[in-house]
């Protein structure tokens, strides 16, 4: 029975095959598809996303979060200051440790018309990067502080205005920290005038994780460079949006505005040089649908031919830049559209490929001709070897700028014909998975990376290419060459999005480092030299990890909870392995946890749904390297109190030994003592304050004393953090002002991470990982709520969404996970905590008090000023919004006062917010 399980096991681990591969060879990866395309993947990520960050009173994140949570802790005293008050304490530099080799997820990709080593890149959440030099280095153009994804990107071809680009973004499959039930939602459109070393925001602007605006998904952006017409156009949900002055204001060229019953969630905009501009809708659209051409921009006709059927998600549009008559139509499709064939997870793709001839008129009926070259997709070979769209996810269509007849097509791989698909004999295979690539091990393209996104032709050379994908920024010498031949340009190019980190614990001074990337595997590597490459030990998403003691042994996961026990060698190479996961267990987390015992590296407990798995005898499990999901050692620990949601958090302590802590997407919260002995019995230590659904991001245990805990709830409007001196007998809050309003409502960040750091008997630390950066204190208020956190890495991690952290007291090496920036690391010594001290105990010098308060008519404001600074006041309502501002301009140390008159506020609880310099005091008044 045993071997039955096994084998069926083995074959549902193996469907789920690799995504990324920014090597030639790797391990087993496991693929997911984009988005919601493939059951119980993507749709299981933006799941898992949702639970952690929605309000629980609403099932939903708030509106505009983003924005407001970088405006809240704007306020928020940071280590820069503490670097200007004590220069007895410099700012502890953090280190950026990489990876510098790998490229994050790379949705636009363009070159400057008067340079073509000017190259812009964008992510959709690891910023917006600039290279002038080819793509050999790379610079960061956008604000540390501020969310920079990208989708699309537009020069301003017109002579001596070329210094202007536009930028879209808003990505609807790239699902990333900040969540979003399926899309990463943008911000809008930005402007640079500066040929992209700083960019602007344009008047329109997106909601971020708010669905509430056309440009919250900006899918493409195109520019009338013709007879000195500057009129851009925004391809956005729902419809293709014009303005004429230069992005101030908007209007609909074609489509429905957000409110319409019926809208288009995919759409495409290009303009050819002679002005004609071409706009694709999806078939949701009503009968904004199809496709469409205009001579002006301002009159569309609707040219889409019959074959098309009614039903095709994003029609990609490319045309031939030597004669501008000839165009393709790239469309992806669920059912009934063109031709179909079988991914390798199982599914049916629907795609068609159709080449339009403008012949005269408005280019409808006999006025342009259609070819349907669907049958000439690729479609043959081995799994991988197929035009995979990923449901509108990856799709390039690009035609050569001297031949009409070499056209090339990009989804997972990329392909180029040089009979413009009339046949596929003429068909040859550039890039993405390697061809013929198969299971258990699956290989990329040398040098490459699968899901193409952009393709550019370089303007002296047109047979030498630039390309972007989910693994970065490649280069091809000779696209027409046979072998298609890569060189990666990820250099510096710093987007890589991790979940998870992990440190050897033992070794003084180790520079070993692993983590898990999303979408993109776990990464290795044991220099602190940040610009040697990283490798690849294990793909899929990398989810949590861990390095046993003396590197003897380490433990890598994927989604869904799939672990592998491997040996690795110094060059991070798996030399042997096995995989370990209890035979049977399936309800998993996304990304899973799972905890190894720190004093003797031989025991795993791992959750799975509301159970709680434990193996006591780790080294038994042989390194057979072998897929099947084993029972080896493994047991379910003792249940004995049922409860419904799943365990998202787990934690087992050092001093004393086996006393193991567990929190759930539920709020509720668990302590096992002698967790390593059955049978156990779990005692419930929720607190009484904890929201309701909250979930549980971390539970952090004080290495010196097991009955010291912190414990963090990831949702937006909720408290976030707490703290307990007994065990989880009672608990204090903690969060302090990390959040708006005592309650846990109003604009603080997403808490993902905690850490206690003991630095001696009188002196512990703690750090947070949040939504909005890496914060610290060194003492816990816990009578008064009043915590002072204080941002760490201002000028070097910023306002990056922070996923984890890790820590070795022997040296007091810290690492810090961003799912944007990569990783980064710092040594946490005596200046640091003296530091961290200092900035807490200025902050604590600037005093607010307002009376009379209730209020009638009018109060006066007092407060206190440490040292001279600008200080402006805002009143807020209890829904957010703000309702008076003062600006008192620069103020002097010492006592000030403001006097004010309540006029149309209505009665109510407000709340008095003063910003003095970088930090923040809030009071809660009340009218009546």
């Amino acid at each position: 029975m045993k071997s039955i399980l096994s084998a069926i096991y083995t074959i549902l681990f193996l469907v789920l095959v690799v995504k990324l591969m920014p090597s030639k060879k790797t391990n087993l990866e496991n693929y997911e598809g984009y988005p919601e395309s493939a059951e119980g993947s993507k749709h299981e990520l933006n799941d898992y996303f949702l639970r952690m960050l929605r309000d629980p009173a609403t099932g939903k994140i708030p509106e505009h979060i983003r924005e407001k949570e970088l405006d809240f802790v704007s306020g928020i005293p940071t280590d820069m200051e503490v670097d200007r008050s004590l220069q007895d304490f410099p700012n502890t530099h953090w280190n950026v440790r990489g990876p510098l080799n790998v490229g994050g997820m790379t949705r636009v990709l363009a070159m400057d018309i008067n340079n073509p080593n000017t190259l812009i890149a964008g992510t959709n959440s690891g910023g917006i990067w600039r290279t002038t030099n080819a793509g050999q280095t790379w610079s960061e153009t956008f604000p540390k502080a501020k969310y920079d994804g990208a989708t699309c990107i537009v020069q301003d071809k017109r002579q001596g205005h070329t210094n202007t680009w536009y930028i879209g973004s808003g990505d609807p499959f790239a699902s990333s920290s900040y969540g979003g039930r399926a899309y990463y939602l943008g911000t809008g459109i930005k402007k640079s005038t500066d040929n992209g070393v700083t960019w602007t925001q344009c008047n329109i602007s997106g909601s971020q994780v708010s669905f509430d605006n056309s440009f919250d998904l900006v899918h493409n952006i195109a520019m009338r460079n013709y007879n000195n017409d500057s009129a851009l156009f925004a391809a956005c949900y729902s419809a293709v949006y014009k303005s004429t002055n230069g992005g101030i204001t908007w209007g609909i060229a074609k489509g429905n505005p957000i409110s319409a019953a019926t809208n288009s969630f995919y759409t495409d905009v290009v303009v050819t040089p002679n002005g004609v501009v071409y706009a694709t809708l999806s078939s949701d659209g009503g009968t904004s649908k199809g496709i469409w051409r205009s001579t002006d921009g301002v009159t569309f006709t609707n040219i889409t031919p019959t074959l098309m059927g009614n039903n095709y998600d994003l029609i990609k549009i490319g045309f031939a830049p030597s004669d501008e008559n000839q165009l393709y139509f790239l469309a992806s499709g669920t059912t009934n559209l063109g031709t179909p064939d079988t991914s390798y997870v199982g599914e049916v793709n629907w795609k068609m490929l159709l080449k339009y001839n403008f012949i005269n008129g408005d280019g409808s009926g006999t006025g342009g001709k259609w070819t349907d070259l669907s049958s000439n997709i690729p479609s043959t070979g081995g799994p991988f070897d197929k035009l995979n769209l990923q449901t509108s996810y990856n799709m390039v269509i690009k035609v050569h700028p001297t031949d009409t007849n070499i056209v090339f097509l990009g989804g997972t791989n990329l392909y180029r014909s040089t009979t413009a698909f009339k046949d596929n004999t003429h068909t040859t295979y550039c890039g993405g998975y390697l061809q013929g690539a198969h299971l258990p091990v699956v290989e990329s393209y040398e040098n490459h990376h699968p899901d193409q996104h952009e393709l550019l032709f370089h303007p002296n050379n047109p047979n030498k290419v630039f390309c972007a994908n989910d693994g970065g920024v490649f280069r091809c010498d000779d696209i027409l060459a046979t072998p298609i031949v890569w060189t990666p340009l990820n250099s510096g190019y710093q987007t890589s999005m991790f979940y998870t980190v992990a440190l050897e614990h033992t070794i003084n001074n180790d520079n070993t480092i692993i983590g898990g990337a999303q979408d993109n595997g776990t990464w290795f590597t044991n220099t602190d030299d940040a610009n040697s490459p990283w490798v690849h030990p294990n793909g899929g998403d990398g989810a949590y990890c861990a390095i046993a003691d003396n590197k003897s042994m380490y433990y890598f996961s994927l989604q869904k909870g799939k672990i592998r026990k491997c040996q690795v060698d110094n060059n991070g190479n798996v030399t042997a392995f096995s995989r370990m996961e209890p035979i049977g267990a399936k309800n998993y987390e996304f990304i899973n946890p799972f905890v190894i015992d720190p004093n003797t590296n031989n025991q795993m407990y791992l959750p799975e749904g509301t159970k709680m798995w434990r193996n006591n005898n780790l080294a038994g499990i042989p390194l057979n390297n072998t897929w099947d999901s084993i029972s080896t050692n493994w047991e379910v620990m003792t249940d004995t109190l049922p409860f419904a949601g799943s365990i998202t958090a787990v934690a087992i302590s050092k001093s004393p030994a086996n006393v193991l802590y567990y929190g759930t997407d539920l709020k509720k919260v668990f302590k096992v003592v002698n967790a390593n002995v059955s049978p156990t019995t779990a005692v419930e230590i929720t607190p009484t304050a904890a929201p309701a659904s909250g979930f549980v991001s971390c539970i952090a245990v004080n290495p010196s004393n097991a009955n010291k805990v912190m414990l963090t709830y990831s949702n937006y409007s909720v408290y976030s953090i707490f703290y307990s001196e007994d065990g989880g007998i009672t608990w204090k809050k903690v969060a302090g002002n990390l959040e708006q309003f005592a309650s846990g409502t109003g604009n603080g960040p997403s808490i993902r991470w905690a850490q206690i750091v003991p630095y001696n008997t009188d002196t512990t630390a703690y750090f947070v990982a949040t939504s909005t950066g890496l914060y610290a204190t060194a003492n816990l208020r816990t009578d008064k709520d009043s915590t002072v956190w204080v941002q760490q890495g201002s000028l070097d991690i910023g306002n990056a969404v922070c996923t984890m952290i890790d820590y070795r007291p022997i040296d007091g090496q810290m690492v810090v996970a961003t799912h944007s920036r990569g990783i980064y690391a710092a040594k946490i010594d005596k200046n640091y905590f003296l530091g961290i001290k200092k900035k807490e105990l200025l902050d604590n010098h600037i005093q607010l008090s307002v009376y009379p308060n209730p209020i009638s008519t009018s109060a006066t404001i007092e407060y206190q000023l440490p040292t001279s600074t600008n200080v402006s006041f805002t009143i807020i309502d209890a829904m957010g919004k703000v309702c008076r501002k003062f600006d008192e301009g620069f103020k002097s140390a010492g006592s000030q006062q403001l006097y004010f008159q309540r006029n149309e506020l209505s009665n109510g609880v407000y709340y008095l917010t003063m910003q003095a310099g970088n930090s923040r005091k809030t009071k809660m008044i009340l009218f009546k």
